[in-house]
């Protein structure tokens, strides 16, 4: 039996997002997170991405639990995705739990979910791993990392953390529990790389309650307030703020309402009966009271705030002087889609607040300074940066030597790479296992790869032609030729394109051996079509021929 111990890293290694990684030693593995990625503009019609699940089926009974640092769902989005195919525990803290149990229930999977809670120091063991969940301060409330004592090394997967000395909800980042390690020898540190570029120290929450106080304190009219529906703090924030000035508060977005529910239910949420406003009261209450908190943050096709930055929302119509609050940093690959948001809340009337005006986000992750922090109450013997792109691993192994690491036990990972480590040494091998994108693309998953994706962007970009030829194989001629433009060029020019491609395939008619090879062979007619295209409009088009005998 090989006594190795092995690191699989199947997601949040050279990205942001889709956070997953396998610990494994002699046949049994645990997980660390399993979350989602949001598609980015090349995604055309993508909704999320997961991880790839391909090792996991290869080796069926290879997972026996999946342990979850917290609720954000870069962390818990692809765990309903997980469960429909591998019946395996899931452990969690309280609030993990609850946003979990919601997104069970819209799979309609609650049957199959068995979501087991681990609190702070809890230790949990499966097979030869021990777990002990330990609290960290981050954007979200229940946040933690986890201790995992191991045959051959101790492990510390910090999940995303930062060090708040004041966070919203009291939580802090137990530094002390971490420094009790420093005394072994043989500890691999697996520490949260998403800010490792940013010098200093990550500003405390505190400070976006008081922005979020002063901008609601001063404003008279409606207010609209965009976040992530995970983010139980920052509702918490607006909350607060809404009663201490009088104001009502509207929650709209089946995940934010969703989750305001079970948070107020699990005691996570303080609010009074009654500052909530129905549907029914919205249009009966002053407008000039009122807070509406809602999804959209990151400018997502279908959520709350497009809809009415758009004009298309079916309650809420963005009017002059309305405030609108992004309290979000756009996630990498967002940063239009938010841009043009913000364009169209200006020119419906609105004043618009966001973090390059005032402090209304501080980031949930960790600088360059809390970072070493980590290093140095841990004084890890090995190191791997994870939950970043592939600059934020490198600047986090050199900070990890700098803190004293061995530069031959500091490595930075792809997904997909095997950490091996043994009594003896580490290394990492040169074969990796599947983990390339997997795309959820409605009911869909994993039935759309890249070759799709390039159609899609094809047509998005060049728009395609329809070309339906009528052939008659008696005489071997052409009887009638119908051309169909999207996307490629304007109705009052499509006649002028139709003639050119008319002559063109009658140019064949006369060339017996074109006949032949090209009018016989749709792949071959589809290139003779480009190619008369492209010398017409210089644009390449996707050309569809459909040749009916």
């Amino acid at each position: 039996m090989n006594n190795t111990l092995k690191i699989i890293p199947l997601g949040g290694l050279g990205e942001i997002g889709k956070n997953m990684m396998l610990i494994e030693y002699q046949n049994e593995a645990i997980a660390i997170d399993c979350g989602v990625m949001f598609p980015r503009e090349e995604h055309v019609g993508i909704d999320v991405i997961i991880p790839n699940f391909e090792y996991l089926r290869k080796n069926i009974n290879l997972l026996k639990a999946v342990f979850i640092t917290h609720g954000h769902e870069d962390h818990i989005g692809a765990v309903p995705y997980l469960l429909k195919e591998f019946n395996v525990p899931v452990y969690c803290s309280q609030l993990t739990k609850g946003l979990i149990g919601n997104k069970v229930k819209e799979h309609r999977i609650q049957g199959r979910a068995n979501i087991n809670l681990i609190e702070n120091k809890q230790v949990v063991k499966i097979g030869k791993f021990e777990v002990e969940f330990f609290s960290v301060a981050h954007s979200i409330p229940d946040a933690g990392g986890f201790i995992i004592k191991t045959p051959i090394v101790n492990l510390v997967h910090t999940g995303d953390f930062k060090i708040d000395n004041h966070p919203i909800m009291n939580q802090f980042t137990d530094i002390d529990r971490l420094k009790k390690l420093s005394n072994n020898n043989d500890t691999l540190l697996l520490a949260d790389s998403t800010y490792a570029e940013i010098p200093g120290h990550t500003q405390s929450e505190k400070i976006v309650a008081e922005t979020i106080h002063k901008v609601i304190k001063k404003t008279t009219g409606r207010i609209i307030m965009s976040t992530f529906a995970s983010l139980i703090s920052r509702i918490q924030i607006a909350i607060d703020a809404a009663e201490k000035n009088n104001r009502r508060v509207f929650v709209t977005g089946t995940s934010m309402v969703n989750n305001v529910n079970m948070a107020k239910k699990l005691g996570y949420l303080k609010i009074k009966s009654s500052t909530l406003v129905n549907k029914n009261e919205l249009k009966h209450i002053d407008q000039n009271k009122l807070i509406i908190i809602c999804t959209g943050s990151q400018g997502e096709p279908t959520s709350v705030l497009t809809r009415m930055a758009n004009g298309t929302h079916q309650n809420i119509e963005v009017k002059k002087n309305d405030t609108v609050i992004l309290s979000s940093n756009p996630v990498p690959g967002n940063e239009m889609s938010v841009a043009k948001n913000i364009d169209k809340l200006f020119n419906l009337g609105a004043n618009v607040i966001y973090n390059k005006m005032e402090n209304v986000h501080v980031r949930g992750h960790a600088s360059m300074e809390e970072l070493s922090i980590i290093h140095k109450a841990i004084k890890p013997k090995y190191f791997a940066g994870i939950h970043g792109e592939m600059r934020h691993l490198y600047l986090h192994k050199e900070l990890a030597i700098a803190n004293g690491v061995n530069k031959n036990n500091a490595f930075v990972l792809e997904n997909g790479d095997i950490l091996e480590i043994s009594k003896k040494d580490i290394k990492l091998l040169k074969k990796q296992i599947p983990a390339e994108y997997i795309y959820v693309d409605g009911k869909g998953v994993g039935d759309v790869d890249d070759a799709v994706l390039v159609n899609r962007n094809e047509l998005a970009r060049d728009g395609v032609i329809v070309c339906k030829i009528h052939f008659n194989n008696t005489d071997m001629s052409i009887t009638e030729t119908e051309v169909f433009s999207y996307g490629v060029i304007k109705d009052d020019n499509l006649n002028d394109l139709h003639n050119k491609i008319i002559d063109s395939l009658e140019d064949l008619i006369d060339n017996k051996t074109s006949k032949q090879t090209v009018l016989l062979d749709e792949n071959s007619l589809n290139k003779h079509i480009e190619n008369c295209v492209y010398k017409f409009t210089r644009r390449r088009p996707l050309v569809l021929a459909l040749l009916i005998k």
